[in-house]
This record gives C-alpha cells, structure tokens and sequence, in this order.
C-alpha cells in the first residue's frame, strides 16, 4: 500500500484526473453504438494532393498481381508467427506487445524502404491493400488494441506514407478510415501519460491534420502544433536528452520529429525555430553519446530497433538542420528530397560524429557520465536523476550502474530490456541484481534468515515505481596521471544509517592496455549485508571475474558465486552470459571494496 501512495504521490493529482477523464472516455465511448459515431454518408474528408516527392509509383502491387495470399508472416520481437487471412487483429494466442506490434504498421515501412531503394515494389508489397482493408473491416472504432492510442499514431502515421507512396491506394473508404482514426486520436490523447507517448501522438496529429482540408483539420493541427512545442520545452532537457532518460526512446523521438520537420517544411514552408532547437540539441546529445558510432548507453529501458538505425538518424536531423541531403537512399532520403542534392553521399561513408567530443562527457541533467581515455574504450555511469517523479514507465533500478565497452562490444553490461509483460524476467531486468551495481540489505523483518535488498528505485509491476533515490553527489575530472574519474552518492539508504560512494577511474597505459578501478565505500551504524554484481559482455574474458572475485573474498565474511544470466540488446531475444555475485555482511563502521583490473 505504501509502495502505491508513494506512486500516486509522484503522479500527482492533475495527471491522476486526466488519467481517470481518458479512462472514462475510453470505456463510455466503447458502450456507444458504432452508428453514433460514423458519419461517412454525411462526412466525406477531403484529402490533400500532397508530397510529390514521396510519390514513388503509379501503380499498387495489386495492379500487377490479383493474389490474396491465405497465410501472411510476420516477425515482431524476434518471434515469428503465420497468421491465417483475413486476420485476427486481437486474440489471446500472442502476447500484447506482439499484438501492438501488428496494429503498428511499422512492418510497412520496411517493405517500403525496400521498394523505394529497388524502384520496384517487393513481393511482400501485395499485402498492403488487403490488409489495410482487413484492418478497417475487423476493427470497429473504440475496440481493441488499434484503437489503443499509441498504435493509433505509428498506424496514422505508417499509412499517410503508404497513401503518398503509392496515389492508387487512395479511396474513400480508407481516406474517411485514416480522418476517422485521427479525429478519435485527438479525443483521446495520451496527455496524462506525457513522455514519448504524448510526443507520438502529438506528432501524428500535426502530420495528419495537414493532409486533410477541413476545419476540423486546421484546428486539430493549431492545438497539436502548440501542445507539442509545449511539451519539448518541457521534455528535453538542458542537456538534450529526453526526460525519460532512455537512449532508445530518444533515439526515436528524434526520428519522428525530423520526419514531422520536413512534413511542415514540405506542406507550408514552415521551420519553427523551436523545433529547429530541440532537434540540434537532440541531435547533438546522440553525436556526444555514440558509442563507437555503433550503439548507445543502455540505461533504464533499452533495446536496439533494427529499423532505426544509428548513424542514419543522426544523418538525418543533419540533413534537416543543414538544407542538405546527406542520405541517397531510402524513405528518409525520399522525405529530403526537396532540398538540393550536391551533397549526396552514400549511407556507408557517412561520419555523424563531426563535432569534437571530450573524453569526460557529464550529461548533468540526464544524469549520465561516459568516460573515453582513448578511442576504444568508453565507459558508461549512471549517477543522476533516474526518471521523473510521474513518469517512471522505464525507469530501472541501476542508480550507480556502469558498462564498459571496447569498440561498442560490451565487456560489461546490464542485462538489457527483452519485454515489457508483467512477469518475473521483467521485474529481474528493472532491477538492481540485472545490473552492474552494489546493493545494500539488512534483515528482513519478520523472517531473520531472509535479507531485504534495498532497491535504489523501488520497481515494480511492469511500468511502476515506488520510491526513487535521488543524488547527493556526483563529480568527474582528470586526475594528475591522466586518468579519467567519476563518482557518485545517492541518498538510498540515508534512513538506515548507511552511507555508499562508488568511483570508477581509467587510464590507459604504456602497452595500450585499460587501466579500470572500482571502489565501492560503505559506512554504516549497524551490521548490514552487501551484494555486488558484475555482469560480463556475451563474448568477454570470463577469466575477468575470476580476477575480480579473488580481490574481493580477501574479506572473509565475503563469497563469490558465479552465476548463468543473459543479456538482451532486443526485445524477445535473449543471448547467455555469465555473472558474477559477490555478497556478504559487513560489520565494520567504514569498509573499502576496490577492483582493479588490466584489460587488453
């Protein structure tokens, strides 16, 4: 109970009604009668003839091939399904990420990028026709995940770019489907969820009020214009990194708001200067956050997207900013194309990191530090603001937490984000024991024999969180023998009168090799139990935590166990590793844990 109020605290009470007012709204409008709500014998939209640029081919691929295919497959976090046709749209045989997944239509845009870089459409193009008419007809207004408002905007979004593909599939019945769709996002937006969510949602409603002529379509687009300015003052940070602290879900803000610049660009020759600024910042906090020019930190919630691609993205917001094309293939290159192409060069020689990046980078607001002492190594810690107070959906408890990294493969990593259900493996990768991190414990009330892990985010069911530690502390410099320091305090365990400063430093040194050395300080007025986790890269020396195990068990009250764990760098999919735990209690009123490590 006192987990929930200190949840509902943080919501706070304006976000608490706005959540029971979109609720209420949801399930009045689901009781209705569907002919209260369609209006298309009365209503007929007008559609713009919008983004030539976009308008690749004159025919769909039903023109050419009349084949209902009877089975479609489809793979969505990395699980593979034949689905019979016509579909089942909402059904208890799969997972409801997966069932997201399908409503999404993100699928789409694959088999566009493939026709649009081969100028000829797929053989998985023949789908798109049957299936959007197959989505209409089984999925009534209100019902469903589809009506769900986050896949509500990627399929708003996925479709306006299918219609400008290809003209031809353009009619009234999918035309008056996609301003119906946008007219019920605009009732029911996700404002009391805020984050990317609101994002996504607001970004649909700009596009897709622009491809219609209506009154109701300019006043969609004024509100939705202003709302979303709004709220990236409010979500990007000083930094330029997105509130939620999640690289991959920045990542893929900044891609929908470069595609939504060059919508406003495209239609009415319109560059806010605010949007122009968040998507530089953003922008640049990727360039400074790149690791390897290959991946990203991987706190709180992460997994790679294998239709985002890094050094694209950030190509992209560059092609953006600057008027200049700098992609010469593809859907995003199709978006640019209305700025001039003398700068055309291809995907693979592209070099996004132009800007000059130190070797101590302190993201003060997002509360990150990566530590570079040469170009192969990169050091990832965690000791700032963990998420905000209302918004903890995908926050882990990793406050103090670090992956090391030699060329973007991880030597050290936390074990990633492999689904989203309510279940044991996702409350394990949220918390504390998934990462590369020290907890403290003491006795568990009630039950001597059981130690209670103190978690410096209390998280729980799959999108909650309790109490959330704050910093007190966190400092990086270069020391006098060039090595790179960080460290830092959070005030998790203030009320049990214990004390716990972690730093990290790294040099390198004269045979090339990585200097690494962790120290963990404790103080406390009473007798508590220690945990300290090391969690090894897929494909790295597992002799290191033998090494680091015969340091640590110097202190006799301390064990080593080695343990089987995975690691996910993708939702669904899981790869074995090893770990290593380290536990024990400790009496003494001030004890040092260092690690010392040479890694080549």
């Amino acid at each position: 109970m006192k987990r929930l109020l200190i949840t509902l605290y943080d919501i706070g009470l304006k976000r608490l009604f706005q959540r029971l007012l979109y609720d209420f709204k949801k399930s009045i409008n689901k009781l209705l009668p569907y002919h209260l709500f369609n209006n298309s014998k009365r209503f007929n939209p007008h559609f713009l003839d919008l983004h030539q640029e976009l308008n690749t081919f004159k025919y769909s691929p039903s023109h050419f091939n009349k084949y209902i295919p009877k089975k479609i497959e489809f793979t969505f976090i990395n699980k593979k399904r034949l689905l019979d046709f016509p579909l089942k749209w909402n059904s208890s045989e799969w997972g409801r990420l997966w069932q997201f997944n399908l409503h999404y239509f993100d699928w789409s845009r694959s088999i566009l990028e493939e026709s649009i870089i081969n100028n000829k459409w797929t053989d998985e193009s023949i789908i798109l026709e049957y299936l959007i008419d197959n989505w209409i007809n089984s999925n009534l207004p209100g019902r469903g995940d589809g009506w769900n408002s986050y896949t509500l905007s990627l399929r708003i979004r996925n479709w306006i770019w299918i219609f400008r593909t290809c003209p031809s599939f353009i009619n009234q019945k999918r035309v008056y489907s996609l301003w119906y769709q946008i007219c019920w996002l605009r009732n029911h937006p996700e404002e009391c969820h805020g984050g990317n969510h609101w994002i996504e949602n607001l970004i649909t409603l700009v596009i897709g009020s622009l491809q219609f002529n209506e009154v109701r379509s300019k006043e969609i687009y004024r509100y939705s214009l202003y709302k979303l300015k709004n709220e990236l003052e409010n979500q990007i940070l000083l930094d330029g990194g997105h509130e939620e602290r999640s690289a991959s879900y920045h990542l893929l803000i900044l891609d929908r708001l470069v595609e939504l610049g060059c919508v406003l660009d495209s239609v009415n020759g319109y560059r806010p200067i605010w949007l122009l600024k968040s998507i530089e910042s953003m922008n640049k906090w990727l360039k400074i956050t790149s690791i390897s020019n290959k991946r990203l930190p991987q706190f709180n919630d992460y997994s790679i997207d294998s239709n985002l691609d890094l050094n694209i993205v950030i190509s992209f917001a560059d092609s953006y900013l600057n008027k200049t094309n700098y992609l010469s293939k593809g859907f995003r290159s199709k978006l640019l194309s209305n700025y001039p192409k003398d700068t055309h060069i291809e995907t693979s020689c592209l070099k996004p990191n132009t800007i000059e990046i130190p070797s101590i980078v302190d993201l003060k607001e997002t509360g990150w530090v990566l530590l570079r002492p040469d170009k192969n190594w990169t050091l990832a810690f965690k000791s700032g603001k963990a998420c905000p107070n209302h918004l903890p959906a995908h926050v882990h408890s990793d406050i103090l937490s670090f992956d090391l990294f030699k060329n973007g493969i991880p030597i050290f990593v936390s074990a990633g984000t492999s689904e989203y259900g309510n279940s044991k493996r996702r409350f394990y990768e949220r918390s504390g024991q998934a990462h590369n991190i020290l907890q403290i414990g003491t006795r568990k009330y009630g039950n001597y024999n059981k130690i209670n892990w103190i978690e410096g985010i209390d998280v729980w069911g799959s999108f909650r969180a309790g109490k959330k530690s704050m910093p007190t502390y966190r400092k990086s410099k270069q020391l006098k023998n060039g090595a790179l320091y960080t460290s830092g305090i959070y005030d998790t365990y203030q009320r049990y009168e214990a004390f716990h400063k972690r730093s990290i430093q790294m040099r390198i040194d004269k045979s090339n090799n990585l200097i690494f050395l962790l120290k963990d300080i404790i103080k406390t007025e009473n007798p508590i139990f220690i945990r300290q986790w090391w969690h090894l890269g897929v494909d790295a020396d597992e002799t290191l935590l033998e090494k680091i195990a015969t340091q640590l068990i110097k202190n006799k009250n301390l064990k080593a166990e080695y343990i089987n764990t995975y690691y996910s760098s993708e939702l669904g999919k899981k790869v074995k590793r090893r770990s290593l735990s380290i536990t024990g209690p400790i009496s003494d009123k001030h004890t040092v844990l260092s690690v010392k490590l040479n890694i080549k």
